[in-house]
Order: C-alpha cells, then structure tokens, then sequence
C-alpha cells in the first residue's frame, strides 16, 4: 500500500485531456502498475486518469477493450447526484435515473465534491457488460494530503452507479478498468480481491 501512496503522490502528469484543467491522463509504465496477484484480470486502461472536483470524462471504448478519451469537460450545468444521509464511512448505489446522452460504448465518470455532503463519484456504464475500476482517493486530514486504494464495486451493462465518501476529496485517480465477473461484486479488481456487496 505504501507503494502505491508513494506513486500517487509523485505524480508527475504529462498530458493534459482536451484543454480540460481538471482531468489528466499519465501514461502507464510497467514499473509504476500495480503487481497484480495471479486471479488479477488484465486492465483495459495503458495510462492513469486523475479526475479533479467538478471534472467529467467520458471513455471510449472498442471491441478489443482499447480505451482512449472521448472527451473531459467540466461538471456546470449537470445534475449533482444527492448526497446519501449522514454518511460516516464509504457507500455504493446503484443510480435509477436516465444517463445522460453519451457516446455508445462508453464509461461516464464525473466526480462531484462539496464541504457539507463529501465526495460523489459517478459512473454510467454505456458498454454491453459488467465492469469494474480501479480507484486511488486522496483527501486532506489537519493539513496532510494522504492517499489510498478503496474498493469499488461493478456496475452492470447500461447502467449507473454512485460511489460515495464523507470526505471532501482532492481528487481521484483512475488507475485501471477491468471486465467484471458479475454485476454485483466489489473489492480491488487490481488485486483481484473481489467478493459480495457489504450488507449494511
């Protein structure tokens, strides 16, 4: 773990998306992924995608799994998806609304952050199946920047799903996109620790 808070801290981004400021995208090297374990699945993603509060990125995506950025924008004007209740610790929903129009085999992320209700970030998977994504956050506690992996869970084919911490964070960094195994899994698919949904 330290190992992967030490590269995220010494990010250095080499290309900017689109003359977006607030989503970056740095080129993968093989030294800098993560080891995967033996029941790790092969990530589609060859470059790590830092997205800012108030950032969306849209993913496109071929037949062979080639992943390329379809276009990074800001947040203004988009429905902030509600903020769950009294959250105390990192939550997952599925989203029942309508995505909005999006290229078709695509991944819409959109991060939504504010003081009062934490951090949102959003997905609506526009592929015809199940993925799951590698995640890093990083956030501030009594002035310290720290940074760490959390799990995820899978979203299923044409659908949306909201991940959700108490914290207002720095940003997050999208470190791999994996094929799911299901449509309700959750764990670290770079680790290929993957397992049932927690009941609450």
């Amino acid at each position: 773990m330290q190992g992967r808070r030490a590269q995220l801290a010494a990010l250095v981004i080499v290309a900017m998306v689109s003359g977006a400021p607030n989503v970056l995208a740095e080129p993968r090297e093989p030294a800098s992924a993560p080891s995967p374990t033996s029941d790790a699945a092969h990530s589609w993603l060859t470059f790590w995608l830092q997205l800012k509060p108030g950032s969306e990125a849209v993913l496109l995506v071929d037949g062979d799994h080639n992943v390329r950025i379809g276009s990074a924008q800001g947040t203004a004007g988009q429905t902030v998806p509600p903020a769950p209740r009294g959250l105390k610790q990192e939550s997952f929903d599925i989203l029942h609304v309508a995505a909005p129009p999006a290229p078709a085999n695509s991944l819409d992320f959109a991060l939504f952050v504010d003081p009062k209700d934490g951090s949102r970030l959003r997905l609506f998977n526009h592929l015809n199946e199940p993925v799951i994504y590698a995640l890093l956050i990083r956030y501030t506690v009594r002035g310290q920047e720290r940074s760490e992996p959390t799990t995820i869970c899978s979203v299923g084919a044409n659908k949306g799903s909201l991940e959700a911490w108490p914290q207002e964070l720095v940003d997050v960094v999208i470190t791999g996109v994996y094929a799911a195994p299901s449509n309700t899994v959750c764990g670290f698919a770079d680790q290929g620790r993957l397992g049932p949904p927690p009941t609450n």
